[in-house]
């Protein structure tokens, strides 16, 4: 191999990872990208400097950036990592691979486990091209195509881009516009029956438990009760401080580091939110854990290693500070097989096998962070907003939910339906933003007589609440109205020719939505209005989808059976 670098114009133009940093222009959406590009020029003593500052916390191990293996602590498993550089290759691509990896784990911030996996592809890289030969290039691009990933080829272009070696330079030049196609299936998550079953054994869990179990799984209590208001992911939560929750001007608040599990993307819309608004409930609930905690120990993180050896016995220490993620999902396992399973006598099935009542879905860790995704996106939230609350680099990571939306939407049509004939309380939800929403309950018991001194509507199918009739009317039907009562049979004709309509335009929303977001300049006041009225729509759809149910269960009057409310999401009409 040749070693000799390419002149600095050259190489400047072709060569260089890119570095982001945010900075806040004081408003939530006020902020501005500066954009370094960074090569293996970077002097020895900012390589230096950068190693001794991740030594100082405490993730690289080792004294000397001259080593050949450095050794890297991932906390989340609170195991080490090593990347070995005895590998046969020029010096000088070793010296330039470690500095690739100084400025992927200090400047760029990637995790340790993130920096491992480009450190091998790069590895590998070198071996199947004869360390960038220009002749491989034919069988490489057929190596890549046939055997891996999109991650694989961005890791090993980010380093040819980073390393100013000649022949590093030329063959990027031959494969920076080579791109394959990475199709991954949408996440498998369990039904909406299953997850209404979990939330409710676990909120009389929290009511009515043993003390000692409450306070044993408390950790999932938290974790599920954030997680189901805010996508949090699993090693998220296991990295939450103690010191996590805040009060502020009368309102309560929880800080959340992210995980940038995938943050080698050259391009991010915007910077990640970390200042989530919680419910005063859930502070006090949290609140409480951490007293108790803090009598266990000092740590730092919400939950401790002390805490979790306290309620788990013959468990081998190696942690005086936080629980891992391994051990969360364990004491996850054991809330299932102690509380799920055996106090609630529920039977754990794998997902889409459910046949009985008492069978659930199992629920893994990561599922409620994709089934609050679909809630927010359902509640008409601005994806630019949604995109900031989950922690995704790119709009475009959210068209995947929309795969999940169908299957969702007909499942809590069917617990709607369920509520139409179970004489279940019945809330109007009107989702103004996704804390404060208000709950207006609508009793048509507590009318008594006065129920038939409203004003009748649809051929007097139902009366209307409103004092202000028809003042007040926003929506084009009655049937999805917050102010409708039904009264009497819905005709299936009607019902039919409203579905038929909402779904035409259903998936009309669906299609601009799409495109919207894959638009390069995106407009986020039509992303916004389209959100709102896919929401609305998707809302009228379960409403129909429950009459009609309804219908086929209870006869032709499905209405006479309603007779305390109805549970409805709201957006707008």
């Amino acid at each position: 191999m040749n070693n000799d670098k390419l002149d600095g114009k050259s190489a400047n133009d072709i060569c260089g990872m890119f570095v982001d940093e945010y900075l806040d222009e004081g408003s939530a959406s006020g902020y501005c990208v500066i954009q370094t590009r960074i090569n293996d020029e970077i002097s020895l003593s900012d390589c230096e400097g950068m190693f001794a500052e991740l030594k100082e916390k405490g993730i690289i191990k080792n004294d000397d950036f001259r080593d050949n293996v450095w050794s890297c602590f991932y906390d989340l498993y609170e195991i080490n990592i090593k990347f070995d550089f005895n590998i046969e290759v020029p010096q000088e691509i070793i010296l330039s691979l470690k500095k690739y990896i100084l400025i992927k784990l200090c400047l760029k911030r990637n995790g340790v486990y993130t920096s491992q996996i480009a450190f091998r592809h790069i590895k590998d890289m070198l071996e199947k091209t004869s360390v960038f030969d220009i002749d491989t290039v034919p069988d490489f691009r057929k190596y890549v195509s046939n055997n891996q990933t999109v991650l694989y080829l961005s890791n090993c272009k980010e380093f040819l881009q980073f390393c100013t070696f000649k022949e590093a330079c030329e063959f990027y030049a031959k494969i920076k516009n080579f791109t394959i196609r990475n199709n991954p299936k949408s996440r498998e998550i369990p039904s909406y029956d299953s997850i209404l079953k979990y939330d409710c054994l676990i909120r009389d869990f929290i009511d009515t438990g043993n003390i000692d179990l409450r306070v044993k799984y408390c950790p999932i209590l938290i974790w599920w009760m954030i997680s189901t208001i805010t996508p949090l992911r699993p090693s998220e939560f296991v990295l939450l401080k103690r010191n996590c929750i805040y009060k502020k001007k009368e309102k309560f608040y929880i800080h959340i580091e992210r995980i940038k599990s995938r943050s080698d993307r050259k391009n991010y819309d915007v910077p990640i939110m970390t200042e989530f608004q919680i419910p005063e409930a859930l502070f006090e609930f949290i609140s409480d854990f951490i007293d108790y905690a803090n009598e266990i120990d000092s740590s730092d993180y919400l939950v401790s290693d002390d805490f979790y050896k306290r309620y788990l016995k013959k468990v081998k220490k190696r942690s005086k500070n936080k629980i891992t993620l391994q051990k969360f999902n364990h004491l996850f396992k054991l809330f299932e097989n102690e509380v799920v399973e055996g106090i609630y006598h529920y039977e754990i099935v794998a997902l889409g096998t459910v046949i009985k009542d008492n069978q659930i879905e199992r629920i893994r860790l990561g599922d409620t962070r994709h089934l609050a995704f679909m809630n927010m996106l359902m509640q008409g939230l601005n994806p630019l907003y949604i995109q900031r609350i989950g922690g995704h680099y790119t709009l475009e990571e959210q068209l995947s939910y929309c795969n999940h939306l169908d299957t969702f939407t007909s499942a809590k049509t069917y617990m709607l339906s369920k509520m139409l004939n179970n004489k279940n309380e019945v809330y109007y939800r009107n989702y103004s933003d996704n804390i404060d929403w208000g709950l207006k309950q609508t009793e048509k018991e507590l009318l008594g007589a006065k129920f038939y001194q409203l004003s009748k509507v649809k051929d007097g199918a139902g009366r209307c609440t409103s004092t202000n009739f028809p003042m007040d009317c926003r929506c084009e039907e009655c049937l999805f109205c917050e102010h409708f009562i039904p009264e009497k049979n819905v005709a299936q004709d009607y019902i039919a020719e409203l579905k038929q309509s909402n779904l035409q335009n259903i998936e009309i929303k669906k299609e601009v939505l799409k495109k919207l977001l894959k638009e390069q300049i995106k407009d986020e006041k039509e992303i916004g209005t389209v959100s709102m009225n896919l929401a609305a729509l998707i809302n009228q759809e379960m409403i129909l989808n429950a009459y009609t149910l309804s219908l086929e269960k209870g006869g032709d009057k499905p209405c006479e059976q309603m007779e305390d409310q109805l549970y409805i999401q709201m957006n707008s009409c």
